[in-house]
């Protein structure tokens, strides 16, 4: 199957993705949790309802308003970053199950979705500015719901493929040890 990222750069390219994800992960870490916001960004990211999004956000002081704001200026980077790697990670478990034709293409499947669900996270980044600018009522807080929805259903499709891979691949390590006779 094709992929756009060659194969001798893709091991660079996920080292650097990966590295990126983890700091980016941590810049974004602010302290955004409250009685209302109990899950911090990822409450405003499915509060789906006016109402609720409204709640959210004045459950934040100032402060932390402008730091939910700075946030989802740094996910428009970290959005690239994790679905780059995890898209790369995908291709690397399809090599893991390349005696199956079948779950080969689910792999480059994943992959590709996995920037589908960056596009739907720009989508949900531009309504969740919208809503932390003033502007909860419709159609952001939906906007936001449905895309966050499906970006994290595919990022949780692409990390269980990833982790069957890695699975695959610890068990056909295991098989090709050479046995030791006594």
């Amino acid at each position: 199957m094709t992929y756009p990222i060659p194969v001798h750069l893709r091991r660079t390219v996920f080292l650097v993705g990966l590295l990126l994800t983890a700091v980016v992960f941590w810049l974004l870490d602010a302290p955004l949790k409250t009685v209302h916001a109990p899950f911090g960004i990822v409450s405003l990211e499915l509060a789906r309802y006016p109402e609720v999004a409204a709640q959210v956000i004045t459950s934040w002081d100032a402060t932390q308003q402008a730091a939910a704001t700075v946030g989802v200026y740094w996910d428009f980077l970290w959005l690239l970053c994790y679905s780059t790697t995890i898209s790369l990670a995908c291709v690397w478990a399809a090599g893991v199950f390349s005696r199956s034709s079948y779950l080969v293409s689910i792999g480059y499947a994943l992959a590709w979705l996995l920037w589908l669900a960056a596009l739907l996270d720009v989508a949900e980044n531009v309504a969740l500015l919208q809503m932390l600018g003033g502007a909860t009522q419709p159609p952001w807080p939906a906007l936001a719901y449905w895309c966050a929805l499906a970006k994290f259903d595919i990022i949780f499709l692409g990390l269980v493929y990833v982790l069957a891979g890695a699975g695959g691949w610890l068990l056909s390590r295991r098989t090709k040890q050479p046995q030791i006779s006594r």
